[in-house]
């Protein structure tokens, strides 16, 4: 049975780093590579307190992972970069999630990503985790659930709209998306009123 929690547990900390960046990797992958020393960076640049986790008994399913005015979920630190990639490598990637940042306004809980387990797709997850994103927000005095999607991923789209989301504003990326590497040429901010 589904049950969305809160947080993820210290011990899942790896786990829940991999699933994010595996299921977003169309995003990461092109800025920060992908190594065994990415992930341990990666991993270390979690905050497990922002997020939701989604759990098919022991087994860690799928990530809603939140970003307040004060907390994201993934926030690299700039000597950890530095540290993995090198002063410039680092300065590069630093400028290259950047492009990819969101900073929420006053009231604004921004839905930062969302991953569900390959062997959990299809089966209700992420629309399970968007509506208790709902709930929470609403407990915790939030005016606007809010998030963004790449134009190659039209099913979230479809998803996102379904549940109340409305389109905001286009975001180009380009020329970044050649640059970086990305697949993806623009993405679509959407909001929901809580």
């Amino acid at each position: 049975m589904l049950e969305i929690q809160q947080g993820l547990p210290a011990d899942y900390r790896e786990q829940g780093a991999e699933l994010f960046f595996t299921v977003l990797r169309e995003k990461f992958e092109p800025i920060l590579g992908d190594t065994l020393r990415v992930r341990a960076l990666w991993a270390k640049s979690v905050k497990p307190k922002s997020c939701l986790t989604a759990w098919n008994g022991k087994d860690l399913v799928g990530i809603l992972a939140l970003q307040t005015k004060l907390q994201s979920f993934v926030c690299p630190k700039w000597q950890d970069l530095q540290q993995t990639y090198g002063l410039a490598g680092g300065f590069l990637r630093s400028l290259g999630l950047a492009i990819l940042e969101h900073k929420p306004g006053e009231g604004e809980l921004y839905i930062e990503g969302i991953a569900v387990a390959a062997s959990a797709r299809n089966q209700g997850v992420g629309t399970k985790m968007i509506k208790d994103a709902f709930t929470m927000a609403k407990a915790q005095g939030f005016c606007t659930l809010t998030l963004e999607v790449v134009n190659t991923n039209q099913a979230a789209e479809r998803l996102y709209k379904r549940l109340g989301f409305t389109p905001q504003a286009n975001r180009k990326v380009w020329p970044m998306n050649h640059i970086i590497g990305w697949k993806f040429t623009e993405s679509l901010f959407m909001a929901r009123e809580v």
